[in-house]
């Protein structure tokens, strides 16, 4: 065992003699065994005696794993462990959440139309259950950018907006283009600035160079494409049934060689759990930066992340065993690469454990930001538009306080099952 002789900070909680479940993690591998002390952010490499200690204060059995160790060693080995709790290591922790304040959310989406050039059969636009339009109309248009403009202005900020993440945005360029004039007309009367970005597209579309034209203008700088073909193929169709891979990557190629920067964004699902291949691919295809996320889905979906997540454990291993195995140059790149896309979510749980961040809650839905729907209503984020009981409020009503002070206190993890007993919480 090879922990740092200082003595931490003291932890509260429990002072009971077994380990809490939330204060620690006991670790396994080739043969190696690390416990993790989550409070104070603390490895402790393991021997076989401290290995068994662990687990009996832990409250499980001895293993066979175990054998060849005796009950002496064993013993002075929970000892050490014991020794350990008594400067403050392995002891539960609270993880306060800071006041609800509504004011930090800000409308981030605006969703103008839901036209899209795709049918993607994991799209989370067929879960909205509202009689919302596809497209916004320019009354609705006028009252959000007004709507906008004021809650800015309010804040004493600058009014910053998303544009299309829900839909294509190159087959709604005119409804763009005025929105993005009345929002400008509505915030230079406040006396503040504007800046509205669109920064997806699908790239699925043939032979339409004026909308590479456009989507160059206006800095789209992130397609989805979910890997290989077989991978992206399988869920990413046209509406006849047609995969779309290879538009994709050709007019993501066609954007390169104009000297634009892209990233890559991929949709992890069950049907395709090479996690090292895709990676591999969409780097191999040229994008300077790469985003994997897990698909949002029912859990009787037959891609849904359920059913194929031993696999998808198991890819991530062997995707972080191929990391390691980099040299440190190319390990840095590929680091750096990752990090610069917002959305991988391996990227970001290296990014927490590197700034040593304890995170109240993962998601930002209703906090720190809002979608507007082409109804004229808020709701707490993209993939939930549509959803009554995801709704807080309208642009002409003005944001439902309440509502999202509910979403706060119920999205904490310290007040959720089981998260309030999880040791990475």
């Amino acid at each position: 065992m090879s922990p740092s002789d200082a003595t931490p900070p003291p932890a509260p909680g429990s002072t009971g003699e077994a380990i809490p479940a939330s204060a620690a993690r006991l670790f396994e591998k080739n043969g190696r065994a690390f416990l993790f002390d989550a409070c104070h952010r603390q490895w402790f490499e393991l021997d076989p005696a401290e290995r068994a200690a662990a687990r009996i204060l832990f409250g499980e059995e001895r293993d066979t794993a175990c054998a060849g160790v005796t009950a002496d060693e064993i013993e002075a080995a929970v000892e050490r462990l014991s020794a350990l709790r008594e400067k403050g290591y392995f002891r539960d922790y609270p993880v306060m959440a800071p006041p609800f304040d509504p004011r930090l959310a800000r409308v981030t989406q605006v969703i103008l139309s839901r036209r899209c050039s795709l049918a993607c059969r994991y799209c989370f636009r067929r879960s909205d259950r509202s009689s919302a339009p596809e497209t916004m109309s320019r009354e609705t248009m006028e009252a959000t950018a007004e709507f906008a403009a004021e809650r800015a202005a309010t804040l004493g900020q600058a009014c910053y907006l998303v544009l299309g993440g829900t839909s294509e945005i190159a087959l709604s360029l005119p409804e763009r283009d005025a929105f993005v004039a009345l929002l400008a007309r509505h915030s230079a009367r406040r006396g503040i600035s504007s800046l509205a970005i669109s920064p997806l597209s699908n790239f699925a579309f043939h032979d339409r160079p004026d909308f590479l034209d456009r989507l160059q203008e206006l800095g789209v700088c992130c397609t989805s494409l979910d890997g290989p073909p077989q991978a992206h193929d399988a869920l990413r169709v046209h509406p006849d049934g047609r995969g779309s891979y290879q538009e994709v990557r050709r007019n993501a190629a066609l954007l390169r060689e104009r000297g634009h920067h892209l990233i890559a964004s991929a949709v992890l699902t069950s049907l395709y759990t090479d996690i090292p291949g895709i990676y591999a691919h969409l780097f191999g295809l040229g994008f300077q930066h790469v985003g994997l996320k897990p698909v949002r889905s029912r859990p009787g979906e037959p891609w849904a992340i359920g059913r194929g997540l031993a696999a998808i454990c198991d890819g991530y291993d062997r995707f972080a065993e191929g990391l390691l195995a980099l040299d440190d140059a190319e390990l840095l790149r590929r680091l750096m690469a990752l990090r610069s896309s917002e959305v991988d979510y391996f990227s970001r749980f290296l990014a927490r454990i590197f700034e040593q961040q304890a995170l109240v809650r993962r998601c930002p839905a209703g906090i720190e930001e809002l979608t507007v729907n082409t109804d004229g209503r808020l709701y707490l984020c993209p993939s939930l538009a549509g959803a009554p009981e995801a709704c807080a409020g309208s642009v002409w009503e003005g944001v439902d306080d309440s509502a999202l002070r509910r979403i706060y206190e119920s999205m904490q993890g310290s007040k959720r099952e089981p998260c309030n007993r999880c040791w990475a919480r």
